[in-house]
């Protein structure tokens, strides 16, 4: 759902001929009506953002109440705010006025050629007090002040609070939607416009921003706009560059309009464009209906958006809906990018963020204690690859349960094996009972009194090695289990290798590989020897990832500068991965004064391409670590298995195999 609707029209160039609006106006309002069905009651704002009338046209006055009346009809109850700037062609272009344009650019150009120093603002509150009035009749000869007027007094009375702005034709209003508060700041950017070479010479005035900066202070001095929504009827880039300098200052200012999408249209076009700094990032969203019809002329092509605002997402929508051949309005496709999104009822559509610093695409990747932790921008692959990766997580959890659930049944047909043996009398029938119990709820060992947990230990310590070795079989399958889940099929030549290693010598702090998986096609796995883990030292990442307070996982090469051992060049990446529970430290006295503590079994995945980065970033982003740690805890829980112990066991099999 959204919180808010947005209809942008801009340039509708309503003309005074025949006493009706235009075919193309008409289908316009067909197509909104469809258009805006889902919309709730009180969601909807209107957004004009200039050129209502043709060329300055005040015949066009009736048919521009007639149209705004019937795009009442329209939309219903939903509308909870309309707003309407002026545009080049809703002011009357007398020669009077054109002579005081030209005076006025003149004089900026002058103050832009003066040293810093000597630079004066020509138009300011004194330029607003003297030379306005006179700009401003522009809008009365053309009518367009009686139209806002129409529109405010009859049509959207309780919308009254707008009316004073929408007569000065600039200002600022807060509007409440849902007990949410949004902004709008309306600028006139077409009272400087002169004829048709206007780019890069418009001038919005010093007198404007001061007092919309001004209302933006007083109006949200106690409260934080959800969103702030700027509308001119120019694109930025219009302006003088002095002019758009001043515009972007304030647009970006926390405290003057912190804008966060400026609409306008002009160019009879539509376009998304985002403008960004370090903190803070504007859209400009622009569209354009355009030139009215007339007989033999080549057709046009006409324009209207929607937006649908989402707080909770942090996003806009933005659906753009152009004409075809035969005026009938469809979803203009050609302005996406990006997966379509068939059979939408609404189109295709463009998803931006509307809080940028918010919802730049950023996570932030474990790194050592001391270390600046590491920020990476991903894309949408990332975030299928993520979506993906943790439903086969998920997946694998099952199975993982599944396993444990075996593993319970080979040790119950052992200890039943046993019981059957001792026989048949009232204490063998005791405990077969009691080891039932406990194997179809292992939860209950903290339940029992303290001799029935003497038995049952007893009983799976004679079971010692078939728990062990069956725990070293798990710990293969997690690796398996890892690359069948996780891996699709792999491209030739690459490898994603996943392996445990363990604490193999107390005296010098070796670790060597306990067990590993490969993900790879054959003639990786033929070399499955020189691809084995080799044998490291404790230290390095297995030390920092192992004192870390906050993480278990750590990325080789977003902590590179800890290692002092580094990476074989026929590997890209790794990470490190330490399982963080209780039974999972050796402790060592070193001396009086010092202990030394480190993991009795480690965890890691290796690849040789940069392709499958992404896994490794998705393992410290999910914190795989916490699902190794509750997975071989609840093994060694279930079965009272100690791990050094293990390990013990692991280092006599090797002795005995070699």
């Amino acid at each position: 759902m959204f919180d808010l609707a947005i209809l942008h029209l801009s340039d509708l160039h309503i003309g005074g001929e025949g006493r009706s609006i235009s075919k193309t106006l008409t289908s316009l309002l067909d197509d909104i009506k469809s258009q805006v069905q889902s919309i709730p009651d009180n969601k909807l704002v209107i957004v004009v953002t200039g050129d209502t009338i043709n060329k300055g046209n005040p015949c066009a006055l009736e048919n521009a109440k007639k149209f705004f009346c019937k795009l009442k009809g329209v939309v219903g109850n939903r509308i909870c705010g309309l707003y309407i700037v002026p545009g080049n062609h809703d002011k009357s272009r007398t020669t009077g006025n054109e002579f005081l344009v030209a005076a006025c650019r003149n004089l900026s150009n002058a103050q832009l050629s003066k040293k810093e120093a000597d630079k004066k603002e020509p138009f300011d509150q004194a330029f607003e007090k003297e030379v306005w009035p006179i700009i401003y009749e522009t809008y009365r000869k053309s009518k367009y002040t009686d139209l806002i007027n129409y529109i405010y007094s009859e049509l959207f009375s309780d919308m009254d609070s707008i009316k004073k702005i929408s007569e000065d034709t600039y200002g600022v209003h807060i509007l409440e939607v849902g007990n949410k508060k949004y902004c709008f700041v309306m600028l006139n950017t077409a009272w400087s416009c002169a004829d048709d070479q206007d780019t890069r010479q418009l001038i919005l005035g010093q007198f404007q921003l001061d007092k919309i900066a001004k209302q933006f202070h007083d109006l949200t001095a106690d409260m934080d706009a959800a969103i702030t929504f700027v509308m001119g009827h120019h694109p930025i880039e219009c302006f003088s560059g002095n002019e758009q300098d001043k515009l972007f200052a304030h647009m970006i200012s926390f405290t003057e309009m912190n804008a966060n999408i400026y609409m306008c249209g002009h160019t009879h076009d539509r376009n998304v464009v985002n403008w960004s700094n370090s903190r803070h990032a504007i859209h400009t969203l622009m569209t354009g209906f355009g030139w009215p019809e007339k007989p033999d002329t080549r057709v046009h092509e006409h324009y209207y958006s929607l937006y649908f605002c989402d707080l909770g997402s942090n996003s806009v929508e933005i659906y753009v809906r152009r004409t075809n051949d035969g005026s009938r309005f469809i979803p203009d496709l050609s302005i996406y990018t990006g997966h379509t999104h068939a059979g939408s009822e609404k189109g295709d559509k463009l998803v931006r963020p509307l809080h940028f610093e918010e919802g730049q695409g950023a996570i932030f990747l474990s790194t050592a204690d001391g270390l600046d932790s590491k920020t990476i921008y991903v894309s949408t692959d990332w975030f299928n690859h993520y979506k993906e990766f943790q439903c086969r997580l998920n997946d694998m959890s099952f199975g993982i349960a599944e396993s444990m659930d075996s593993y319970k049944s080979d040790l119950f047909q052992s200890l039943l094996s046993e019981v059957k043996n001792i026989g048949q009398d009232e204490h063998s029938l005791r405990l077969g009972n009691l080891l039932i119990d406990y194997l179809n709820n292992p939860d209950i060992y903290s339940t029992l009194d303290t001799k029935k947990q003497e038995v049952i230990a007893n009983q799976l310590h004679k079971n010692e090695e078939k728990t062990f070795d069956n725990f070293q079989a798990f710990l293969q399958k997690l690796c398996r289990e890892f690359h069948e889940y996780l891996i699709d099929p792999i491209t030739p030549g690459q490898i994603v290798r996943f392996h445990f290693r363990f604490l193999s010598d107390k005296q010098t702090y070796n670790y060597s590989t306990l067990c590993s998986s490969f993900s790879g096609d054959e003639s990786c796995r033929d070399d499955h020897i020189l691809n084995e883990p080799s044998d490291i030292k404790f230290g390095d990442l297995i030390l920092e990832a192992f004192q870390a307070k906050h993480t278990g996982c750590l990325i080789y090469t977003c902590n590179e500068e800890k290692c002092q051992k580094k990476l074989n060049p026929k590997w890209k990446d790794f990470i490190t991965v330490i399982p963080k529970f209780d039974k999972n430290i050796y402790t060592k006295k070193v001396n009086q004064h010092t202990t030394k503590r480190m993991p009795f079994i480690t965890f890691g995945v290796t690849i040789n391409s940069l392709n499958y980065q992404w896994l490794l970033q998705c393992m410290d982003f999910c914190e795989i670590d916490m699902y190794l740690s509750l997975w071989i805890q609840r093994y060694c829980e279930v079965f009272k298995l100690d791990i050094d112990s293990f390990l013990s066991w692991v280092k006599k099999q090797d002795k005995l195999e070699a």
